[in-house]
């Protein structure tokens, strides 16, 4: 009797080990299948985020093709700054803005120095004979510009205070080495830009030839 129940409660307890046993083989099976799950899921976020990258990456590559081959020049400006310190005027009580910079022309300077290049095309650096965008990005100070300059961004600026996003006009400039030519510029605020006017772009055109072919014409 007493052999039977040592028997008994041997195998009692092997049944119970196995028992503990299978359910920890299931848990650790259970455990490696929700981190095999986890592992696929991650290789797939990682293969999502390598294909939105590329897809990203071509995107730009494309954006900037088209930018550069455009038939037209383009420079993209940050205004914003400018915005905040026309507004700052109008809340001194500022309104005729034309007047207080033509008498107030450290201001206009002040205001144009506030503008911030974002990108230029290789057109626009071939109308002004510049190597780079660093190159013409350096001239590109009131201390640099023409009174013509000056005057051409004081009526785009008077433009876009009374709401005009878009503005044509033509004036003279310069290039990188001091040469005048006159440039037609398109500028346009898009609407999503228009509250705080920190995206504008100018199409620019050198109408220079064009230009002095019609003196020429008034002269004779």
């Amino acid at each position: 009797g007493l052999l039977f129940l040592v028997v008994r409660r041997a195998d009692q307890i092997l049944k119970s080990q196995y028992s503990q046993l299978t359910e920890s083989a299931i848990s650790l099976g259970n455990a490696i299948a929700v981190a095999e799950q986890r592992e696929r899921e991650l290789k797939q976020l990682v293969t999502e985020r390598e294909q939105s990258a590329n897809t990203l990456k071509l995107s730009e590559e494309r954006y900037r093709e088209l930018f550069d081959e455009s038939p037209v020049a383009i420079w993209e400006d940050d205004w914003s700054l400018i915005k905040r310190m026309l507004d700052e005027l109008a809340e001194t009580g500022i309104k005729d803005l034309r007047g207080y910079f033509n008498t107030h022309r450290s201001e206009l300077e002040t205001a144009y120095d506030l503008g911030r290049v974002i990108n230029i095309s290789l057109g626009a650096l071939e109308i002004y004979g510049a190597a780079n965008e660093d190159e013409l990005v350096g001239i590109n100070s009131a201390s640099d510009a023409i009174d013509d300059e000056l005057d051409a961004f004081l009526e785009i600026l008077l433009s876009f205070s009374a709401g005009e996003m878009a503005v044509d006009i033509e004036a003279l400039d310069n290039t990188m080495d001091g040469s005048e030519i006159m440039v037609r510029r398109r500028v346009v605020v898009p609407p999503r830009y228009r509250a705080d006017w920190s995206r504008g772009i100018f199409a620019i055109e050198d109408i220079t030839n064009r230009s002095r072919m019609e003196e020429a014409l008034r002269n004779n």
